[in-house]
């Protein structure tokens, strides 16, 4: 049985191997708390690279320094459930490839303590202009 470290790793890898093509992806907006939804507008294709840069000292996705890059192409969504799962405010980091372009903000996924029914989940955008955003959504 893999830990909880274990596991987060394999999403960190999986979203690595985005750029190979392999990923885990859905359609609908029925995201969990703690997904990372990773979207191009874009008449292009990119790759962004998303990281945790801070959070709760005993988070896993702290401990283990989380990151993944993510391939997405023109006009496709991707989504990573549980990119990160625990209460506790994330300082994370995406960057939009070779512009360097990099965007930081603030994510909360989870509303109470072991409360995993309620929370948010973040989005990482790439616009129709190519320009990097985030978004925080309610699940609801």
């Amino acid at each position: 049985m893999l830990s909880r470290r274990g596991v987060l790793r394999a999403l960190a890898l999986g979203g690595i191997g985005g750029v190979a093509g392999c990923s885990a992806i859905t359609g609908d907006d029925g995201y969990d708390p703690g997904t990372l939804v990773v979207e191009n507008s874009h008449s292009l294709a990119h790759v962004i690279e998303v990281r945790v840069v801070d959070g709760p000292t005993t988070s896993p996705a702290v401990e283990s320094e989380l990151s993944g890059t993510f391939a997405v192409d023109a006009d496709e969504t991707k989504s990573y459930p549980e990119f990160v799962t625990t209460d506790g405010r994330f300082e994370i980091e995406a960057t939009l490839g070779s512009d360097d372009e990099t965007i930081e903000f603030a994510f909360n996924p989870i509303d109470g303590i072991g409360d995993t029914s309620s929370g948010t989940y973040a989005t990482v955008s790439v616009d129709g202009s190519g320009q990097l955003s985030w978004t925080l959504s309610p699940v609801e």
